[in-house]
């Protein structure tokens, strides 16, 4: 009975670790799309936001500019690589994922370029490979496999529930890299949009802290897609609501 018990456990176990091992692919470029723009952010692309041409593009007047940056892609095939040298290879599992893209985190910014803090979301794929190459399969369950030294905490309480996906290490990170980005938003003027620039150096933060070096290399190469959402309703002085204007 203890025997088919523990072979219970160690196989929940396995399907577990595949899943935190398993990226998500992200949105395939698609620069012409006239609904949902996709396209490469590298070093000299600025963001749609920021972009003169594209905020040209007309839409109807009750619509909106959500934009999702896919940050620091990278091929599947090299994370797959990468995995394997440190658990061995393993075809019949992960050899169906072997195309495509996927990213370290996603994050979503309004029409005028302000970050949505709580749209952050890191990759657990990536953030189980830097737990993995530095502590090996059984370092995805444990409690401490995160780095949160040195980053900001923000001082009002967050609208955004903590994270709960059932790996504790996965969950300390997400959420401590999330609160970075907050004390880094709350220190930006309400005036200031967010370039290429402040957006890169948020997202060598996250691979220092998830270890992915090795992963994406040393420069930035992201994704945004755009998508048309329901215009912002903001209140007035008098406290009516009002449609948000761009």
């Amino acid at each position: 009975m203890e025997k088919r018990e523990e072979s219970f456990t160690n196989l929940m176990t396995f399907w577990r670790n595949i899943e935190a091992l398993s990226p998500q692919s992200i949105p395939k470029s698609a620069p012409k799309d006239s609904h949902e723009p996709t396209r490469d952010l590298s070093e000299n692309v600025i963001p749609p936001w920021l972009d003169v041409d594209f905020r040209k593009r007309a839409i109807p007047k009750s619509r909106e500019w959500r934009h999702t940056v896919y940050t620091n892609r990278y091929k599947l095939e090299r994370y797959i690589k990468l995995l394997e040298g440190c658990i061995g290879k393993t075809e019949d599992v992960f050899e169906e994922r072997a195309t495509g893209e996927s990213c370290v985190f996603a994050l979503a910014f309004s029409d005028d370029g302000r970050p949505l803090t709580e749209t952050f979301v890191l990759s657990m794929a990536a953030w189980g490979l830097g737990v993995v190459s530095t502590r090996g399969l059984a370092g995805l369950v444990q409690s401490d496999a995160c780095d949160t030294t040195n980053l900001h905490k923000v001082e009002k309480p967050h609208r955004w529930p903590y994270t709960n996906s059932g790996f504790a290490g996965f969950d300390m990170q997400q959420d401590a890299l999330r609160e970075e980005l907050a004390w880094r938003l709350g220190n930006l003027s309400v005036t200031a949009t967010v370039d290429s620039r402040w957006l890169n150096d948020f997202a060598q933060l996250v691979i220092q802290k998830c270890r992915l070096q090795n992963l994406v290399g040393n420069e930035n190469s992201h994704r945004s897609k755009s998508v048309q959402i329901r215009r912002r309703q903001t209140a007035n002085s008098n406290g009516d609501q009002t449609r948000s204007e761009v």
